[in-house]
């Protein structure tokens, strides 16, 4: 019963092991398989969003020299979805505000089963174009989540605390941000995982 946005166009840049596309069509999305190389003469303004695959800074490197193209999509309007990543995100200049990747396994939530909290319900992200709330992390496999950020600038908005079972809860896992007439929002749910698996959940 999934709902799909109005403009079903989306682009999406490969990562590692990433089966995200394929998924996505399936769902009824138009999807267009990007290459980094090419984002400097890349028509992106017609794509509802552009989906950046787990790790494809490190798979395609020509992304932290081309990711100002990004940025300006999403300062004119666009909808930019970045999956995590680890070291290869440390490079400057990669985010529209400050933010720092984790790396230790201190900041993985493992446990599929691990509470979720809901911090701001009404945030756009878990509203538009469908409503996501604390049973659509029921079913999911492997895990929840891997590098939390832990320190963001305040201009992100959190939306969700994860933690491992006796762990810290961590919000940083899905984080949003208004940049210009856009947003841009840094996932580190493990998505890759759960839409190749059908999860509900995570396909909403």
């Amino acid at each position: 019963s999934v709902k799909l946005p109005a403009n079903t166009a989306i682009a999406y840049v490969k990562g590692a092991t990433d089966d995200e596309p394929s998924a996505l069509s399936t769902l009824g999305f138009d999807v267009t398989l990007l290459d980094a190389d090419t984002l400097p003469d890349a028509s992106l303004d017609r794509f509802g969003a552009i989906v950046i695959g787990p790790r494809a800074y490190a798979r395609q490197p020509a992304l932290v020299t081309n990711n100002k193209y990004l940025l300006d999509y999403v300062n004119r309007g666009g909808t930019l979805i970045v999956q995590f990543g680890r070291e290869e995100l440390r490079a400057p200049g990669l985010f529209p505000y400050p933010l720092t990747v984790s790396l230790g396994n201190q900041d993985r939530v493992t446990d599929e089963a691990s509470p979720v909290t809901i911090l701001d319900p009404d945030a756009r992200v878990l509203n538009y174009p469908n409503r996501i709330t604390a049973a659509d992390f029921s079913g999911w496999t492997q895990e929840r989540a891997t590098y939390i950020p832990r320190q963001f600038d305040p201009r992100y908005g959190t939306v969700l605390a994860i933690n491992d079972p006796g762990g810290e809860p961590m919000p940083g896992a899905l984080l949003v941000a208004s940049y210009g007439r856009g947003h841009y929002i840094y996932c580190s749910l493990a998505l890759f995982r759960q839409l190749p698996d059908a999860v509900p959940g995570a396909i909403d």
